[in-house]
């Protein structure tokens, strides 16, 4: 593991270094934009609408309600979110679960591409993208297909940050933060500055973080209690360096930038969520150690360069105008086991994206729209002894065409998309697919304070290379549909199980309905929905059978229904000595099974709860109470989790020296200690949530 004792406290000297070198006047609040609520946010899309007037259920994050809930990891920072839940795999591992769906089907975005890293090939592998960076983070919660493409059935993560200025700013201008937390003994130190000169504008940004094993109420596993995991989850410390440069020229009609990222992420996996074990059976062993059993340490060592080039450029004719980005990755992280590699992933991958947005038509009160077109190709490869997936090149590409039309009271929103996905995998069986998405929305803005929207989205999601050829290599394209011979078979560790391609797997197919009351200004503001998502053919993982005590589980398909409610409501208490209260009522619920009648793995249980607010003009108090039932709808062989409570404590204080702003900050979560284990999680019996943890930061902005 890299050392980073050295530099832990980095940044904390730099920024009251910073503080005095810049002098301070004092100044008024309202110069300070980053600590104002803001209202509406416009959501990132292609159109460009404001929340409120989208038709698709959309969280966003952004100014100091992100810096609120930033964390290592975007499953940990977005788990706050109505119909958001994190799928941990220990500390360092964080993917976000959007309305029971994950991995495959929900796409991580970086500025609108993907990521391109190899998180959703395994449940232990982390997501490259970071959100305690970002400017703002927008969930699209349920399909986005027709924007995004095949990965986006369930829904999607867009973290947009400046990397790739497009207007010059008149000054320099940045942020330091540095946060402490005591429950790892976590050290982040972020610094952001952008500036430019002419037509040239620039951004630079890094992180720096590393934490210690992190400590839990009482044991790690439960049901097997060993007296050195008591308080702590054993390996689970992490460092992390995340730096990124971007220059952009900004012309009247437009822009043209590029951007270098690096980053370097060490993490450990807690016991049990690696399947390998050295038994002890060497001779001079006295009877109690023999056939004692020592799990092997392992931790991932990840490295990625990402570049990213991106431009828009304003036209007088039809079209408004026309955005490009291209994005190139090399990424790659080896599995380290003691001094040992086990396993090397490398990813290399491009992606392109075009939108052309045209001008308003005349049609009822104005037709917008855009048309677009994405492609995608990237080199996957698994070398070494967990290598149970073959090297492949996947490539898509994909077109789609999306219009708006507001006709009095009334928005219709309707699309198409075409996508082929072909994956070479040196087989017989290579696959190639073609994928289609419609979708139609309504919204009927009936005040000025509030709207109703229903919307239809049909949509197709082409199977994954780890769903097709998981072990193909062993058991052939063409397998036996019962338990097949050892021979050649490699364990996928992180699920203890030998996991079985389908090369005969069809696309998945998506129907999506939802209806939602939306009031977006008022004394009281909030929104409920409820939807109902029936997939076709939908590819889960089974369990067949065992071969020496190791289960085997096979990709199969079946229909599935999934079920849901959600809801976030804001009212008013009092206002007092320049002093607002109000509290936040939440909650969400949602339902899988197949239609056997099975459950579906890891579906988060229903959740409720409320959040106390006071928000004067330089601080905020919030106090917030999350209920999560217990889960017992489980699919086999998983665990039932028990119900908990989760208190979390929020503060903040502003400081003002001339242009410049200073926002001390404490988090507290699980305040009453709780033993939290995440359904969602694939290592809930072996790695709970955090125990009782304070956060102490500060944020200096210029």
């Amino acid at each position: 593991m890299k050392n980073l004792n050295t530099r832990k406290n980095l940044f904390l000297p730099i920024a009251v270094s910073l503080l005095i070198t810049n002098g301070v006047i004092a100044q008024n609040s309202e110069d300070h934009p980053e600590h104002h609520h803001v209202e509406e946010v416009l959501v990132t899309g292609v159109l460009g609408k404001a929340q409120k007037d989208s038709a698709m259920p959309v969280n966003v994050l952004t100014g100091e309600q992100l810096r609120e809930n930033a964390a290592s990891t975007i499953g940990e920072t977005l788990q706050n979110q109505i119909g958001v839940n994190t799928a941990s795999f220990g500390p360092g591992v964080g993917q976000p679960i959007i309305r029971g769906q994950g991995a495959n089907r929900v796409q991580v975005l970086q500025n609108g591409t993907g990521a391109l890293d190899v998180s959703n090939t395994s449940q232990d592998h982390a997501n490259t993208v970071e959100g305690i960076l970002a400017e703002r983070i927008e969930v699209i919660r349920g399909p986005a297909t027709l924007l995004y493409g095949n990965g986006a059935i369930g829904g999607v993560v867009n973290v947009i940050d400046n990397r790739i200025p497009s207007q010059v700013p008149e000054k320099i201008t940045g942020a330091l933060e540095y946060r402490f937390n005591n429950v790892n003994q976590g050290s982040t130190g972020v610094a952001v500055m952008d500036g430019g000169a002419g037509n040239i504008a620039w951004h630079l940004d890094g992180v720096l973080q590393d934490t210690d094993v992190t400590r839990i109420p009482g044991f790690a596993n439960f049901e097997e209690p060993e007296e050195e995991s008591f308080g702590i989850i054993e390996n689970t410390e992490s460092d992390k360096q995340n730096i990124t440069a971007g220059i952009s020229f900004v012309g009247d009609n437009g822009f043209i930038g590029v951007s270098v990222n690096r980053l370097e992420n060490e993490y450990g996996l807690p016991p049990g969520g690696h399947g390998h074990e050295d038994e002890h059976e060497e001779e001079g062993h006295n009877e109690e150690e023999e056939g004692e059993e020592e799990e092997e340490v392992i931790r991932l060592d990840l490295e990625q360069t990402r570049v990213d080039l991106e431009g828009e450029y304003n036209l007088n004719g039809v079209f408004e105008n026309i955005k490009a980005s291209l994005s190139s990755t090399d990424y790659s992280h080896v599995e380290l086991e003691g001094d040992e590699i086990g396993t090397m992933f490398n990813n290399e991958g491009v992606e392109f994206r075009l939108n052309a947005k045209h001008r308003s038509l005349d049609i009822g009160d104005g037709l917008v729209g855009s048309i677009g077109f994405q492609y995608l190709d990237r080199d996957f490869s698994a070398l070494g002894e967990e290598a149970f997936i073959p090297a492949s090149n996947i490539s898509s590409y994909g077109f789609y065409l999306f219009e708006s039309v507001d006709v009095g009271a009334f928005t219709y929103e309707g699309g198409l998309r075409f996508d082929k996905q072909e994956i070479d995998a040196n087989l017989e069986c290579n696959s190639s697919e073609t994928s289609t998405t419609g979708s139609f929305a309504g919204i009927w803005n009936f005040s000025q304070e509030a709207n109703v929207f229903v919307s239809v989205n049909r949509s197709q999601r082409a199977p994954s290379v780890e769903e097709l050829y998981s072990n193909v290599a062993a058991v052939g394209c063409a397998p036996s549909q019962g338990l097949p011979a050892e021979e050649g078979l490699v364990e996928h560790a992180a699920t203890a199980r030998f996991e079985i391609g389908n090369t005969q797997l069809n696309k998945e197919t998506a129907t999506n309905l939802e209806i939602a009351y939306r009031k977006h200004s008022g004394s009281v503001k909030g929104e409920v929905s409820a939807f109902i998502n029936s997939i076709d053919d939908y590819i889960y993982l089974s369990d067949i059978g065992e071969i020496d005590e190791t289960i085997v589980s096979r990709f199969l398909q079946e229909d599935a229904r999934f079920i849901g409610v959600e809801a976030q409501i804001e009212f008013p208490l009092a206002a007092y000595a320049g002093t607002d209260y109000h509290v936040n009522v939440f909650g969400d619920y949602v339902e899988a099974e197949l239609d056997s009648g099975a459950y579906l793995p890891r579906i988060p249980p229903m959740r409720s709860g409320l959040e106390l607010v006071a928000h004067a003009n330089d601080w905020t108090l919030k106090l917030r109470n999350t209920f999560v039932s217990s889960q017992d709808k489980t699919s086999a062989n998983e665990e039932a989790t028990d119900s908990y409570t989760r208190l979390d404590l929020f503060a903040d204080y502003h400081l003002h020296f001339g242009e410049r702003d200073l926002l001390l900050f404490a988090k507290a979560k699980n305040l009453t200690n709780e033993d939290i284990r995440h359904h969602t999680s694939f290592l809930k019996e072996n790695a709970p949530e955090a125990g009782r943890s304070i956060e102490l930061g500060l944020r200096y902005v210029f």
